[in-house]
Parts: structure tokens; sequence; C-alpha cells
């Protein structure tokens, strides 16, 4: 354990991290060092900031935006949101769509990002359509595959479940990016086994 070769880590990750873990770093340092055990601990974004403020995690994978105050982070990848297009709404023309393309589509959209999406739209006095909301960007994506709409979520999470019913178009609007980062408390001690981890990334 002094070593950082075994011992118990537990992370959380929020579901539309599927693209940053595991990744092959990661998959060494398990087949390396076989009694390291991992736990993962699923939730979102707020929730998993919120154990690791109260000593629940070791290290959490979460996506911006959020407070990162008393927080060490390391940034792990930038994407853009993108759209998941349905066929039925194959008008909607090219690989990429503006703002404006977005109003007359029935959106939707990751809870985490509403209020951001709100306040962009009202920027440009655009008024579309919010036919659903969810908590789990992966929902947004079976919810778009089904025809019921169109689906705003991080490219990551739409790469991860591609389907031919539906096309992946970037949105162009630099300020809808988002990041994952790794985060861990600043005020506590790195522990052998989790510098590992970090290290990983």
């Amino acid at each position: 354990m002094g070593q950082g070769i075994a011992g118990v880590l537990t992370i959380g990750v929020t579901s539309s991290s599927i693209g940053a873990t595991p990744n092959a770093k990661l998959r060494t340092l398990t087949r390396h060092y076989p009694q390291v055990q991992l736990k993962l601990v699923e939730a979102n974004t707020y929730v998993l900031l919120d154990q690791l403020a109260h000593h629940q995690l070791d290290v959490a994978i979460v996506r911006t935006p959020f407070n990162a105050a008393q927080l060490t982070v390391k940034p792990l990848a930038t994407e853009p949101m993108v759209a998941v297009v349905p066929p039925k709404y194959d008008y909607v023309a090219g690989n990429t769509l503006r703002l404006e393309a977005l109003q007359p589509l029935p959106l939707i959209i990751y809870r985490r990002f509403a209020r951001q999406f709100q306040a962009t739209f009202a920027k440009h006095d655009l008024t579309p359509f919010i036919a659903c909301t969810c908590d789990d960007a992966r929902t947004a994506v079976q919810w778009a595959n089904a025809q019921l709409g169109v689906a705003l979520v991080p490219q990551s999470v739409a790469e991860q479940e591609p389907t031919e019913k539906t096309a992946v178009r970037v949105i162009r609007y630099h300020a809808w990016q988002t990041t994952l980062k790794l985060v861990w408390p600043e005020a506590v001690p790195i522990s052998p086994l989790l510098q590992r981890f970090i290290d990983s990334y």
C-alpha cells in the first residue's frame, strides 16, 4: 500500500465520462497491480463534488461547468456539444449546425446543461421547443435514437452509442464546449495509489 501497488481507490464518475474511463493506462495499472481494487461511484457532477467534500471519494471525473474551489484539477479532454439528429429531421442539412437551425426542432437535453442552453437561446432571441429533459446524457441519445427528438449532448457521449438511425452534427457555437476533469481535494494528502491513478490520465 505504501508503494501504491495495493489497496482500494474510490472513484466518482459521471455518466457522460464514458469516453475517458477506462483508458489504456488504467488497464495497464490494474493488470500489473492485481491487488488494486477500484470502487466506482456513478452520479452527476454535483453529487460527486459533494461526496468529495465529505471524503466519501478519493477522486472523481466530472464535467464543466462546476465550482473548483478547494479542489486540485487535471483537465482531461475538451469537446463540443453535438446534436443527435434522427432521419425524420434530415432537412437539417450539413455536417455542422448553427444555433438557428435548432429553433424548429424538438430538443432532448441533458439537465446538466439546461441553464446554459436556455441562457444562450435567450441571448440570441431563440425559443426552441424543449421536448424532454433528462438526467443522463445516454438517455438523451437513446430517445433521439427512438426518433423522439434531437438530443444535445457532449460529442463523446454521442459517439459511444453510434447508430445508423441518427446523424451526429457539431453545433457551431464555441461557447457550447465542455471539459472532463479529474479532481481531488487539495487539502487531502495524495496516497501513492491515488498518485498512480492520477498519472494514468
